[in-house]
């Protein structure tokens, strides 16, 4: 059974990514000098933010566009990810109700004083 994205996932993904490009350029164009410009950037995108970093001090890269192109990237994946986790979990759920539901009331029966739960 071959696993494939739907589109629920992708545009999840994709609102958090957009989102994260807002944020960057909003916190950017806020910087004063002496301010704490980027840093809210740098905490969002964390722990990949310590990995870009690392990656910009060895490669001698230009530390805005990596930063901005691997936290977009990160929320792209994080967005499609956890909307894939709550699809998967809210099929489950769905799934085990039934049989939940039957223990709930077999249970209910108990405590009232049927002893057989029948």
């Amino acid at each position: 059974m071959r696993k494939t994205f739907k589109r629920l996932d992708l545009f999840v993904g994709l609102v958090l990514a957009l989102g994260h490009i807002w944020f960057y350029y909003y916190d950017i164009s806020h910087y004063s000098e002496g301010g704490w410009g980027g840093f809210l950037t740098f905490v969002i995108d964390l722990p990949l933010s310590i990995l870009l970093i690392k990656l910009i001090g060895v490669l001698s890269l230009s530390s805005p566009i990596i930063l901005l192109v691997g936290g977009t990237l990160w929320w792209f994946c994080l967005g499609t990810l956890i909307s894939m986790l709550i699809r998967r979990f809210s099929r489950l759920i769905r799934h085990l109700s039934g049989p939940i539901t039957r223990l709930a009331d077999w249970l209910v029966k108990v405590i009232e004083g049927d002893e057989r739960g029948a």
